[in-house]
C-alpha cells in the first residue's frame, strides 16, 4: 500500500465559500503557452488533498468543481481540472487553479 503524504508537507489553508480548509499543499506551476504573439509564462497552482491527511477530504472532493472559487493568500483563483488519483483506492486528489480573471 502507498503511504499517505506526510503531514509536515500539508502546510497550507485554502478558503472556499468563506470557509477554511487546512492540511492541504499548494504548489506553483508553471506553463508555457504558444501564441501568435509568441510564448508567454502562465504560472498557476496545484493544490494536493490527501485522502488521509486532509480531515475534510470528502466534504473537498464533493465541494470542489470546475466552477469552484478558492482563495489562497487573500488571491482567488478558480478551478481548472480535478483529478482523483488512485493507488489500490483513492490516495489524493490533485486541483489546478488559475487567477481569477
Amino acid at each position: 500500500m502507498i503511504k499517505p503524504i506526510p503531514k509536515r508537507l500539508l502546510e497550507d489553508t485554502i478558503t472556499i465559500n468563506g470557509t477554511k480548509y487546512s492540511n492541504v499543499r499548494v504548489e506553483p506551476t508553471d506553463e508555457v503557452v504558444t501564441t501568435l504573439y509568441g510564448e508567454m509564462v502562465e504560472s498557476d497552482y496545484l493544490i494536493f488533498i490527501d485522502k488521509v491527511n486532509t480531515p475534510d477530504y470528502e466534504t473537498l472532493k464533493n465541494l470542489i468543481d470546475e466552477d469552484c472559487v478558492i482563495e489562497y493568500q487573500n488571491k482567488f483563483r478558480t478551478v481548472r481540472n480535478v483529478d482523483i488519483l488512485k493507488a489500490f483506492g483513492e490516495h489524493h486528489m490533485e486541483v489546478y487553479v488559475k487567477w481569477l480573471s
